[in-house]
C-alpha cells in the first residue's frame, strides 16, 4: 500500500511539474464586440466630469464653488482615485 502511495505522489508531482497546461486552465476570453454607443452609452448633454490636479485639498468646497459659478449641481465627488466630480 505504501508503494501505491508514493507512485501517486510521484505521479502528482510530475504532473505539477509539466510544461503543458492542465485542461481546466483558464481560456482568454475576447471583449465584448459591444461598443458604448450600441450599449446607450455616450455624451450626456449639459453635463460633464472635472479631474482636478492633486494639490487640490478640499474637493467639497471646489467642486461647491464652480457649481455656483456656472449654475450648475454637483453630482457626484471623487476623491480616492482622482479627485474630481461630476456636474
Amino acid at each position: 500500500m505504501k508503494k501505491v502511495a508514493i507512485l501517486g505522489l510521484l505521479v502528482g508531482a510530475l504532473a505539477a511539474c509539466s510544461e503543458t497546461p492542465p485542461t481546466s486552465a483558464p481560456i482568454a476570453m475576447r471583449p465584448s464586440e459591444a461598443s458604448a454607443s450600441s450599449l446607450g452609452g455616450g455624451p450626456i448633454p449639459n453635463s460633464y466630469i472635472v479631474v482636478y490636479t492633486d494639490n487640490v485639498q478640499d474637493v467639497d468646497g471646489e467642486s461647491k464653488d464652480i457649481a455656483v459659478k456656472t449654475g450648475g449641481k454637483v453630482k457626484y465627488t471623487y476623491k480616492s482615485a482622482l479627485k474630481g466630480m461630476a456636474i
